[in-house]
């Protein structure tokens, strides 16, 4: 029976493969959405910024301006959050995952 090749670490400079000794099974960065308390300050945020930052269409995003990766002070910060619509949020992912 054939089996799964081994996928690579998170980290594209890492060598290693999943599950990586370094960087584990996800990027920390990646491990935030998954936590109730991001879940309550983005669904906050929203009540706050109803309307798209970029568009002014209703928001259903609550984006970080600057990338955090991993890093708890800009990842918490409302200053560094915009709500942002689905085709905004897209959009800047799109352009900022090249």
């Amino acid at each position: 029976m054939p089996t799964k090749a081994a996928l690579p670490c998170w980290d594209q400079r890492c060598a290693h493969v999943r599950p990586c000794p370094v960087h584990g099974n996800q990027p920390a960065h990646r491990a935030l959405y998954q936590r109730r308390a991001w879940r309550r300050l983005s669904r906050a945020f929203l009540d706050r910024h109803p309307l798209c930052a970029v568009c002014r269409r209703p928001a259903k995003h609550t984006d970080h301006v600057t990338p955090h990766r991993g890093d708890d002070a800009l990842a918490w910060a409302e200053e560094n959050l915009q709500a942002l619509c689905a085709a905004c949020h897209a959009r800047k992912t799109r352009e900022s995952d090249r």
